[in-house]
Order: C-alpha cells, then sequence, then structure tokens
C-alpha cells in the first residue's frame, strides 16, 4: 500500500529551468521565479505540484545526498536571481534621475 508522502522529498520530483534576467525579458523572469519558489512537477505524472503538496503515492522514492544539494543549489540560484531582478528594477528607477523633461528653448530670432 503506498503511504502519504510530500512530493517535494520524492527523487522523482522536477524543478523548473530558470531564465537569465535582461533588460528585455525582467517581467518574464518575475513570472518565472514566483512559478519556480511555490511548484515542482511529478517526474512521474509530467503534472505540476505546489512544493507543500501530500498525496498517496506508490512510485515515491526518497531523496539521496545528491539531489538534496542540488536543491539547496536550486534555492541559492533562485535567491541570486531575485537580487538580479531588484538590480535592475532599481536601475531602470534610477535612469532617469535628474531629468525633469525640461526643454531647452532656442532663439529662433536673430536681432540685427
Amino acid at each position: 500500500m503506498a503511504k502519504k508522502v510530500k512530493c517535494m522529498n520524492c527523487a522523482k520530483s522536477i524543478r523548473w529551468a530558470l531564465p537569465e534576467v535582461g533588460e528585455k525579458n525582467l517581467e518574464y523572469v518575475k513570472h518565472c521565479v514566483a512559478v519556480a519558489k511555490r511548484s515542482i512537477v511529478c517526474g512521474e505524472t509530467m503534472k505540476t505540484k505546489r512544493i507543500n503538496h501530500e498525496q498517496y503515492c506508490k512510485k515515491y522514492r526518497e531523496k539521496e545526498e545528491c539531489d538534496r544539494n542540488y536543491d539547496n543549489a536550486y534555492s541559492k540560484e533562485i535567491t541570486e536571481l531575485e537580487r538580479k531582478i531588484e538590480s535592475y528594477e532599481h536601475r531602470a528607477e534610477h535612469k532617469y534621475e535628474g531629468f525633469e523633461g525640461k526643454r531647452v528653448k532656442e532663439n529662433l530670432y536673430c536681432e540685427v
């Protein structure tokens, strides 16, 4: 009989691929990070599951040490990606700092 287990602790759980941050894909990266932080994919059924999802599973296999190390590296990668997103947002906010949209009036008439 299957036992009730957390999908996150299964060796068959798959994590999402994370994109690189750039100015053109900032919103996409934010969405990907949000999805990666809250879900995984079951490698057996290919269904998306919440991180804290529990279910009765016949195909559950306990994670090994290398899988746990990979999870730790993945969480660090997500944290680093969040820092890069904040950096890009900060740069975008201060890109036009000091520019109030003032126009320089040109002298169109010459005095003779």
